[in-house]
């Protein structure tokens, strides 16, 4: 491995997609009113959620372990 990885638990992009999971899986389980009643709010939380996660793809410097 070379001296420049990092682990993954020090990856921005790993914690951000986790939380994400968390909160879709949380939102699917608790309320799904939510969903079917915000079908833009839903596809404009994908959308920024796709952005970030490209963004912070994109200022990674480092690979993982």
């Amino acid at each position: 491995m070379s001296q420049l990885s990092k682990s993954v638990l020090a990856s921005k992009t790993i914690w951000f997609n986790l939380l994400t999971l968390l909160a879709i899986s949380l939102t699917a389980v608790q309320d799904s009113t939510i969903i079917t009643e915000n079908p833009v709010l839903v596809g404009a939380v994908a959308v920024i959620g796709s952005l970030v996660n490209l963004g912070l793809r994109m200022v990674t410097k480092a690979p993982l372990k």
